[in-house]
């Protein structure tokens, strides 16, 4: 069984300058933010990775982010992807050349958001954690009422997570 946890690292004060989600031995390799030595670093398990995630994102809104203004050196808000990333005028003008010659033919990119929108727009079933089926009707009236992001929605629904906040997926 897999051990995820969110994990802070201290200075020789003990003021936190980093909170990060991990697996493994992450949380002892070397990257770009400095690994302070193991005394100074923090760990908090958990079960569920979807727990760890919202472990790191409560830390980081807690200690906030040097650029909103705290003690941390990172870069997004935490949690799974890159929420809050900033790219430069320089890298967003790179992404958006590169995006220019990827896009779809008009009729393939219709098709594409046609079935997006009807795979979305599906009611869908789900089990409280205190046992109470609950329908909603559509995925994103589920993130919504449930203060759950549609992509962790999506990958309940699609099988990659068991459950999220105790709300798991009904079996009809």
């Amino acid at each position: 069984m897999k051990t995820y946890y969110t994990y802070v690292y201290y200075d020789e004060n003990w003021c936190p300058y980093y909170v990060g989600k991990g697996e493994g031995r992450r949380s002892f390799r070397l990257r770009s933010v400095p690994r302070p030595p193991r005394e100074r670093i923090q760990m908090f398990y958990f079960v569920h990775e979807w727990a760890s995630y919202e472990c790191e994102i409560q830390l980081i809104n807690f200690w906030r982010r040097r650029c909103d203004g705290g003690c941390l050196m990172n870069l997004t808000l935490g949690g799974a992807g890159a929420p809050g990333m900033k790219h430069s005028d320089e890298t967003r003008k790179r992404m958006s050349k590169s995006h220019l010659r990827l896009k779809h033919k008009p009729d393939v990119e219709k098709r594409r958001i046609e079935r997006c929108k009807e795979r979305c727009s599906k009611p869908i079933s789900l089990i409280s954690p205190d046992g109470k089926k609950a329908l909603f009707p559509s995925r994103r009236a589920a993130s919504q009422d449930l203060g759950i992001h549609i992509t962790n929605i999506n990958r309940l629904v699609n099988g990659k997570y068991k459950q999220i906040k105790g709300w798991r997926l009904t079996n009809a």
